[in-house]
């Protein structure tokens, strides 16, 4: 089973790195995120991220085009055979493990 996390990300360097962390990994077969335009520190975080999960896909828009396109953007380099979508400041709750397990 293939699972694609994916995410949109606007000025999000506050939350992002607790979202990926409560992605589990193991179920991982790829996490995208779409950086939308953020002013912050958003994408550094995220290429930082990168180093140490081969999962994860950095997709940036130029500038803000809102959440819709982002999340249409991430679907559309989906390649997993499920996607599991999740807001940047948001997180998984250690009982999605065993969901997942299932």
């Amino acid at each position: 089973m293939k699972i694609s996390f994916l995410s949109p990300a606007y000025n999000s360097s506050e939350w992002i790195k607790t979202m990926l962390d409560s992605i589990p990994k193991e179920y991982a077969y790829e996490i995208i995120v779409c950086d939308d335009g953020s002013t912050d520190n958003t994408l550094e975080i995220l290429e930082d991220y990168k180093k140490t999960c081969p999962q994860l896909k950095i997709l940036i828009n130029g500038e803000n085009l809102g959440a819709g396109y982002s999340y249409n953007r991430c679907i559309a380099e989906a390649a997993g055979d499920y996607i599991a979508i999740i807001d940047s400041d948001d997180m998984y709750l250690p009982p999605i493990r065993d969901v997942l397990a299932q």
